[in-house]
């Protein structure tokens, strides 16, 4: 059998496979490509009738600008198959019932998701005020100019060395892993890379927060954590000085309601400059596991750790101003507040507006929170709760999204992007974390490979469902649709036609 498949591949252009590329196709013929035994139409013969499954056609895009996302995957995928050359048919199977509490069927294809924050190029400039040098301390370069002149006058030729210019700061990128955090993980990635990229930093060192399960302990570890002990607080801190530590959280796990997290940021900021960059829009604050005080922060010099900054009450008079405690800064993750908090942390030398924790802001140790049993909500109550708390923009996606079973984050990002073009990240987390999800594949597979998958409460899809128009349900699918066929049709192309011949 494979001496006669590799022959058809060769037809094909495929010209000697690895062992890898051929089990990789042998693999998607398995499962994408159809089989058909009929025997070929001879010329003249009326062609059969039409066969019991037929395949649903790729929709055609209407005239006008594409989705937002659909078009930078076609151009990163590759140039589309030439017109009369045999193609895949991509079709989704019939509907079938399918009964309570059956595992949806099907495997699981991975194609590459649009870019989680699509501003990056405008937050990498908002951070370049931090990209400045200074002499350094440990590194020194030959000064050509003041080894002539001192040859000239003192007839000795002795090379002058002076300090060589470094980056300024070093950075400590601090990730929250707790289980909430999962949902941001292509957010996470794609700030470290931005990071990276901006050159402003003379090291950069990753560290993962792991906190127990009720959020009174945090263990610290670096970056990749897996089999690696845990790390006391203090390796973080750089003791030559000049180092940044940002925290990166949504803020939302236990570890910020019980004053573990704020116990860290408070030893940290005796010793660094500590910012905490918010995952989630201003606006979500007040829903999570911290409020941040509106403050007035003044750094007399550049570098110096948040227990030396000035802070003081915007609402007060200057006179009446008395100590609040150490400020920690919350940056939301916006190039206009970031722009801000960099120009503040570059030493401006002004008071500058700032949203920040005032440590210590919480008790040494937070009394438990009493167990409540509460009864299930039901459907209706779910998401009576959900349209009462959450913006239009959230509940109108929420809406489109329920015509899919299971959700990813990737593939409810691209509902958002090509269908409502005025939402903002702050929408997207409104619904994965307004209580109408629940988990499909937990935080714990989706670190070891898998994809982390929601789907809606028992009966909330239903109505959910229901209450929106038919075109706009089958937009989300032909959505969906459309994005895999592009994917896959430039991919298998080659095996169609060798199918063919």
């Amino acid at each position: 059998m494979i001496s006669d498949l590799l022959p058809l591949l060769a037809r094909g252009g495929v010209d000697d496979p690895t062992p890898e590329e051929l089990a990789d196709i042998l693999w998607l013929a398995q499962r994408v490509l159809t089989l058909d035994h009929r025997a070929p139409e001879r010329a003249g013969t009326p062609a059969d009738t039409a066969p019991p499954s037929p395949p649903l056609p790729v929709p055609a895009q209407p005239p006008g600008p594409e989705p937002q996302s659909a078009e930078p995957h076609r151009k990163r995928h590759g140039a589309s198959v030439p017109d009369g050359k045999p193609v895949l048919d991509l079709h989704l199977p019939a509907n079938v019932a399918k009964s309570p509490g059956e595992a949806t069927t099907g495997t699981a294809l991975d194609i590459p998701a649009a870019a989680s924050l699509p501003n990056t190029l405008a937050l990498t400039r908002a951070l370049k005020p931090l990209t400045r040098k200074v002499a350094s301390r440990t590194v020194f370069e030959l000064d050509e100019e003041a080894t002539v002149t001192r040859l000239v006058d003192e007839h000795i030729l002795l090379p002058v060395l002076r300090p060589a210019p470094t980056r300024w700061l070093s950075l400590a990128l601090v990730v929250d892993c707790g289980p909430s955090m999962s949902l941001w993980r292509d957010e996470v990635h794609e700030v470290q890379h931005d990071v990276v990229r901006l050159g402003a930093f003379r090291d950069i060192r990753r560290w993962n927060l792991l906190p127990s399960p009720d959020g009174t302990t945090v263990g610290l570890r670096p970056h990749p954590a897996a089999d690696r002990p845990e790390r006391h607080p203090r390796e973080v801190v750089d003791p030559a000085g000049d180092q940044l530590i940002l925290v990166l959280s949504d803020t939302v796990g236990a570890m910020w309601r019980s004053g573990a997290a704020h116990r860290l940021l408070t030893d940290w900021a005796r010793h660094s400059q500590v910012a905490v960059v918010h995952l989630l829009p201003a606006a979500l604050w007040h829903r999570v596991g911290m409020t941040p005080s509106p403050t007035l922060v003044h750094i007399p010099r550049s570098g110096l750790p948040n227990s030396r900054w000035q802070v003081a009450d915007p609402e007060r008079a200057p006179a009446e101003r008395v100590p609040m405690g150490v400020p920690v800064p919350v940056v939301e993750l916006e190039p206009g507040p970031l722009r801000g908090w960099a120009e503040m942390t570059a030493g401006s030398g002004r008071w500058a507006r700032s949203s920040a924790l005032l440590l210590p802001g919480v008790p040494t140790s937070a009394p438990p929170r009493p167990v409540t049993a509460r009864a299930r909500a039901t459907a209706q109550d779910t998401i009576r709760r959900f349209r009462a708390s959450s913006s239009p923009a959230a509940w109108r996606l929420a809406g489109l999204l329920s015509a899919r079973s299971t959700l990813t984050v990737p593939v409810a990002r691209l509902i958002q992007r090509a269908l409502l073009h005025d939402s903002s990240r702050g929408d997207l987390a409104e619904v994965f974390l307004g209580g109408i999800l629940r988990r499909v594949v937990e935080p714990e597979e989706a670190h070891m490979g898998a994809q982390l998958a929601f789907e809606f409460q028992p009966e909330v899809r239903e109505a959910l469902l229901g209450a929106q128009f038919r075109d706009d349900v089958e937009a989300v699918r032909e959505l969906v649709r459309a994005e895999v066929t592009a994917y896959l049709k430039p991919r298998f192309a080659v095996l169609a036609a060798s199918r063919g011949r």
